[in-house]
């Protein structure tokens, strides 16, 4: 549970912001003025008109002054502010105090003379402040006149409900659009309500939508905020964030929430943040509901429209957590806890002439979405992610049998059909960056300089060829001062903007048609990736847990007699057939949704990458082989589909694969591919793999990482191990620049050598996928191959220094994983094995004897994975059995490899810390899991993915 609400700030009155600032407007009053007086004349003389006491003038004359001041100051206050600074340096200013002298600039200010000088000196302020004034004044009297005359449906909102007088109004929540117009909302003597300048027959669409699926017993149970729809404007009832009275409030509650992820998911909605819910007790309530049945859009490149795995998933409404692009953007989800410490602006020495605005950190407020408590404390998601889970599915189930209605010409869905709903062509962060730069006082000077703001339109033209037509729209709106707003016909494919002229086709297909499409996708298998992409976003949100490290104690029990390689082979079959249910299809390729890290160690669900080590080239190895084990073609097919997807992405984004190396870079698509053309007999492939290292030889040279994972190292072996199956001059050529690369970047201290890398900037690492061990043997397998004696030198000088960090135990990444492939000794141990060609055989072997003790001694606990788990260290095992030609260690290895097929019964454990995490990518998740299962069944003929110098 959370700590209680901080005091609120009533929505009514000025923010500190703005009461910081209000003095400044001094100079704007004879333009606030006029529209001022002729509103309060319009509420005096609908006050006379009205048969009954409608609104309180006074608090109503105060709300027209608060609206026009925030019209004002919002476009002129850095403008000011600069002035009062050049006035106090030109010590300008009369007093002895300082608020007698931001006294005289107020005068001055407000002065004929200190008017000229503003507008002299910013000559598009003034024009910009009258425009945007005069627009609020006809939207507020086109607001006074509806609210006098709309009594009646006000009373049947409120179900007859005796509200009051109306006692004031707050503009300005939300963004303004359409010449100034704004959500309103109207405080009156008994409660509130919102007015809004848009239709609500999309909102009256959605509530009869709940009742048809209650009327069928969809449950749980929903509800919506009721709603007057009068045509292009309407009024909402205020959804209010009561409590919730115990836990099985709060178990309810999720439960409807993760109905609600089905339910939008099904209706196409996006944009549902934190801001547009309401935990009404044991309810989420969405508000705001303008973006339903929305049509996907993918990124154009070169005529054709990427695949938006996003779009296809419960992640598009945003009621679900995904990954941020910024390190430090937050979390803006339906259940999002809010409380996030942001960098934000605020006045500081206000009534002096020293008044600025200073960065100041600050705790955002606790949003209205999480159900809380009587106390005030919030029941968290984190706790209830089973009841989430459980509602979607209880709902989605509920949705699919009865699928044919939903598809009925006539069914449900149709009450939506002629709706027009809000299309996002751009995010509105975008068009508020764009208006903040405009009321800059850079940007006052002058239209050419005003131009320089507005040529930032044109970015994303190219990949987003449809804004070329809709630039003309967003400019004018920005003119104005306002958000660009676009909307579409729920079964149209044109934008309309908000002067009603419509933009050609800014998409394939209508929403209707996209909402049809996701209701015949839905399906049990359906329900299986959309559950798994759920479960996985919400686990994400356990990253601040404590997570206990995982047992390595010595392995004492008995071991369970080898299990036969069909029953390797069909666990790891039964992986394989869930990877195939969570692939979100795209034609002849395929997508997926996993958990990644970022640089910060945040989890988030996120589309899975290229990569061999969790993305797209891992799985097509790990495809590959069950379908050579199996000898079933589904698993072939989505080997196949994996090469597609990976094809397209990187012809559409060329730098998707950032760095060289072998299990983050281009090295492992190389890999991928020459693995894959020796497999299948396919020499298409092996050409394929040589043409993607062509343009390696200049980013060798800007290398950084330099090691297996994601450096020089991974590609010299990937480089040699290539130019073995397809010997070309250019290839021998490129493994000679990784070779030098890796000599010219090496630390030499005396007798010793080591590499100093991104991954390990000020300490270098000893092991083998990071570090000197592995670093050591790709430069000894060159030297081998090309008789350059000064590389098989520097390799001599790495070990070393390996071998003497490690006696000293000096090595902390060792420490903490000692068996690991990674780290520890299964790694250190194959890089043994690739040197044992070139390095004198007894100390050679010694040293494997000592790596395979410490990996039965330490090791063979915890994860499943291939990278620091059981299976990457059986890797090692497997290997030092077949080049010993050990059987009775072949078959301890089976052994273990039968007491993990008892673990996976009960669930197979990833390489990530937190349990409910399930990766799917080759190093640390299920994929890597099955290829390791397989490497057991038949070791021999499944080459080693951790180790694939070395020739069995």
């Amino acid at each position: 549970m959370s700590g209680p609400d901080p005091p609120a700030i009533e929505l009514d009155d000025y923010t500190p912001f703005e009461a910081g600032l209000l003095p400044l407007l001094e100079w704007a009053r004879p333009l606030l003025a006029p529209p001022q007086r002729r509103l309060s004349a319009l509420l005096h003389r609908l006050r006379r008109e009205a048969k009954a006491r409608e609104f309180d003038l006074v608090g109503f004359q105060d709300s027209v002054a608060r609206a026009l001041d925030r019209t004002a100051l919002r476009w002129s206050y850095r403008c000011l502010l600069l002035e009062l600074r050049i006035a106090r340096h030109q010590q300008r200013l009369r007093g002895a105090t300082p608020q007698e002298r931001h006294a005289d600039f107020l005068r001055w200010i407000g002065s004929a003379a200190g008017r000229r000088q503003v507008h002299a000196r910013y000559p598009l302020l003034r024009a910009d402040v009258e425009r945007q004034v005069a627009q609020s004044e006809r939207f507020l009297a086109e607001f006074l006149q509806r609210l006098a005359g709309d009594r009646a449906p006000l009373r049947r909102l409120f179900a007859g409900c005796d509200l009051g007088a109306a006692t004031g109004f707050r503009t300005g929540l939300g963004d303004p659009h359409d010449h100034g117009r704004s959500v309103v909302r109207l405080r009156f003597e008994h409660g509130c309500a919102y007015y809004k300048p848009r239709s609500f027959a999309a909102d009256v669409a959605y509530a009869d939508f709940l009742a048809d699926l209650a009327r069928h017993g969809i449950a749980p149970a929903q509800r919506s905020v009721a709603v007057a729809d009068l045509g292009r404007y309407g009024y909402a009832a205020e959804a209010v964030h009561a409590p919730i009275a115990d836990r099985q409030d709060a178990v309810q509650y999720y439960r409807r929430y993760g109905g609600l992820v089905a339910i939008a998911q099904l209706l196409a909605i996006s944009d549902l943040h934190y801001e547009n819910l309401i935990a009404s007790g044991a309810y989420p309530v969405a508000i705001d509901l303008e973006t339903l049945f929305q049509p996907r859009l993918g990124a154009r490149h070169g005529g054709r429209i990427r695949y938006d795995v996003y779009g296809a998933s419960v992640l598009f409404s945003n009621l679900v957590p995904r990954a941020r692009d910024a390190a430090d953007e937050h979390d803006l989800s339906g259940l999002a806890f809010a409380l996030h410490t942001v960098t934000s602006r605020v006045p500081v020495d206000p009534g002096t002439d020293t008044l600025r605005l200073d960065e100041v950190e600050t705790v955002t407020a606790h949003g209205q979405n999480l159900p809380r408590f009587n106390d005030g404390t919030r029941a968290l998601p984190q706790d209830h992610i089973a009841d989430i889970v459980a509602g979607f599915e209880q709902t989605y189930l509920g949705l699919l049998a009865i699928k044919p209605a939903l598809l009925a010409p006539d069914g449900p869905l149709s009450r939506f059909r002629h709706a027009r709903m809000r299309l996002l062509l751009r995010s509105t962060h975008i068009y508020g960056r764009l208006l903040s730069a405009m009321s800059h006082p850079k940007f006052m000077g002058s239209s050419a300089a005003r131009e320089d703001v507005l040529a930032r339109l044109r970015l994303g033209e190219r990949q987003w060829p449809f804004l070329t037509q809709s630039h003309g729209s967003e400019r004018e709106a920005l003119l104005r001062g306002d958000v660009p707003r676009f909307s579409m016909t729920v079964d149209g494919t044109d934008a309309i903007d908000e002067l009603g002229r419509r933009i050609g086709r800014t998409h394939a297909r209508s929403g209707w048609a996209e909402v049809r499409r996701r209701l015949r996708e839905w399906s049990p298998r359906d329900l299986q990736r959309q559950r798994y992409v759920l479960a996985q976003a919400l686990e994400c949100m356990r990253a601040d847990a404590v997570v206990a490290p995982s047992s390595r104690s010595r392995v004492r029990e008995t071991l369970p007699p080898p299990p036969s390689p069909g029953e390797f082979r069909s666990a790891a079959a039964a992986i394989g057939d869930r990877l195939l249910a969570l692939a979100f299809r795209d034609g002849r390729g395929s997508a997926y949704l996993q958990v990644e890290y970022d640089q910060a160690d945040r989890p988030a669900i996120r589309p899975m990458g290229l990569g061999l080590y969790e993305g797209l080239c891992g799985l097509a190895l790990s495809f590959a082989e069950l379908g050579r084990q199996c000898r079933q073609p589904r698993y072939l097919r989505a080997a196949e589909a994996a090469l597609q997807s990976i094809r397209r992405r990187l012809r559409d984004e060329p730098e998707a694969l950032a760095s060289i190396g072998l299990y983050t870079g281009t090295a492992g698509w190389i890999h991928t591919q020459l693995q894959l053309g020796l497999s299948w007999r396919r020499r298409s492939l092996l050409r394929d793999a040589v043409a993607s290292a062509a343009g390696l030889r200049e980013r060798i040279a800007q290398d950084r990482e330099l090691d297996l994972i994601g450096g020089a190292a991974g590609c010299l072996l990937t480089l040699m191990r290539l130019d073995d199956a397809c010997p070309d001059p250019g290839l021998a050529a490129l493994a000679q620049v990784c070779a030098e690369h890796l000599a010219a970047s090496a630390t030499i201290e005396g007798r010793d050598a080591y590499w100093l890398s991104l991954g390990a900037p000020e300490v270098p690492f000893c092991g083998y996928a990071h570090g000197s061990a592995g670093i050591a043997a790709a430069l000894s397998a060159y030297a081998r191959r090309s008789g350059q004696r000064q590389f098989q030198a520097l390799a001599e000088r790495a070990l070393r220094f390996e071998r003497r960090r490690s006696r000293l135990g000096a090595d902390a990444s060792t420490q903490a994983d000692p068996a690991s492939w990674c780290h520890g000794a299964s790694g250190r141990g194959m890089s043994r094995l690739l040197l044992a060609r070139t390095l004198p055989q007894p100390p050679v072997e010694a040293e494997l004897d000592a790596c395979l003790a410490t990996v039965e001694r330490t090791g063979l606990s915890g994860s499943h994975c291939l990278c620091h788990g059981q299976l990457g260290q059986l890797d090692f095992m497997l290997q030092l059995a077949l080049h010993r030609g050990d059987r009775d260690l072949l078959r301890r290895c089976r052994s273990y490899g039968g007491r993990i097929l008892q673990q996976g019964r009960q669930r197979w454990r990833c390489g990530v810390n937190q349990p409910g995490q399930e990766p799917l990518g080759l190093m640390i998740g299920l994929s890597g899991i099955a290829y390791g299962l397989l490497r057991l069944a038949d070791p021999r003929r499944t080459p080693s993915v951790l180790n694939p110098g070395w020739a069995q």
